[in-house]
């Protein structure tokens, strides 16, 4: 078509969206230009585009993009759920949650924009919020797996594990491979005390998803919980593998260690977790424990008193962990 005329900004439009879904990034972005060049006006242009920036980590101009196309059509949602989706990424939730809700209002028989929302709430501290949108969701589309695990993990931040548990065992029923129903299960069995139970759920979550080093970091921590300190420790391993400044992996490995005996080795484990987030209460505690078979309690007191400030019921949730401070400490 463009050869027939090269001055139709359609023919550009449609060339640079095939060639942004084959991952053509370079020929995509030329395609678009030239679009915008022959046609200023024309918003889709610039929704695509800023996707093609997007995908080549140009935030920036993506942002740019996304606030042209709604300047040009202000009734357009999916430039408002693709401008969302650039300020989540900023960690600015606020705004992201402000366009999902005009996205709402603009294609309210929409279900996944109830989901979309329904992730900012949760992140933003609001599970309540989030399960009234899961609630909307299903309303909606009754069989929508990935609205039964988001509102199952909804229910969990809230304390509700009967309600959580419902909707995990649903999402799994309704979609067999749903990372998400797996992962909630293995966790409220997890809080549980079902730890092969857990152990079970966090594998079906590593064989549909290979590189989810959570799964990998939840199995450990349950595996150290059964005893199993080899499997726990491979585990741990191939999650910081792939995170390896992720903070609450190292403290399952620090706990790893502590549990196999190996004080010195656990202290290391710690000391890197606090070092990238300073009030993680199990790191402080465990670390204190391994000062204290190392014999230094000085430091092992230091330790202990400062989990003890951030919670103040850290050495009874330790104790179901197997790990105790010794007396008088």
């Amino acid at each position: 078509m463009i050869e027939l005329d090269p001055y139709s900004a359609p023919a550009y439009l449609n060339r640079g969206e095939a060639r942004r879904l084959s991952r053509d990034l370079p020929q995509a972005l030329e395609d678009q230009n030239k679009t915008i060049e022959l046609d200023p006006k024309l918003p889709d242009a610039y929704l695509s585009r800023g996707l093609i920036y997007q995908s080549m980590n140009r935030i920036d101009d993506a942002l740019a993009d996304f606030d042209t196309a709604i300047r040009l059509n202000p009734d357009s949602f999916g430039a408002y759920i693709d401008r969302a989706n650039i300020y989540r990424r900023q960690g600015d939730d606020a705004r992201a949650l402000a366009d999902q809700t005009t996205a709402i209002k603009l294609a309210p028989d929409f279900p996944l924009l109830y989901l979309n929302r329904g992730q900012v709430l949760r992140d933003m501290g609001r599970p309540a919020d989030a399960i009234r949108d899961y609630d909307a969701a299903l309303r909606l589309d009754p069989k929508l797996a990935a609205a039964y695990a988001d509102r199952a993990a909804a229910y969990g931040a809230t304390g509700d594990l009967d309600k959580a548990l419902a909707d995990a065992e649903a999402a799994i029923a309704l979609d067999p491979a749903s990372i998400g129903g797996y992962g909630m299960r293995a966790n409220i069995r997890n809080m549980r005390g079902d730890y092969a139970g857990a152990v079970e759920d966090y594998s079906r979550v590593i064989s549909l998803n290979p590189r989810d080093a959570t799964a990998y970091n939840n199995r450990c921590f349950a595996l150290a919980l059964l005893g199993d300190l080899d499997r726990a420790l491979a585990d741990c391993d191939k999650s910081l593998a792939m995170r390896p400044r992720d903070a609450m992996t190292l403290d399952s490995r620090g706990y790893v260690h502590l549990r196999a005996g190996q004080p010195d080795l656990a202290i290391a484990d710690y000391d890197a977790a606090l070092k990238l987030e300073p009030r993680i209460d199990t790191s402080l505690f465990g670390r204190g424990v391994a000062h204290a078979a190392l014999g230094d309690k000085a430091l092992a007191a230091a330790d202990l008193a400062a989990a003890r400030a951030i919670n103040p019921a850290i050495d009874r949730e330790m104790a179901k962990a197997h790990v105790t401070a010794p007396q008088g400490l």
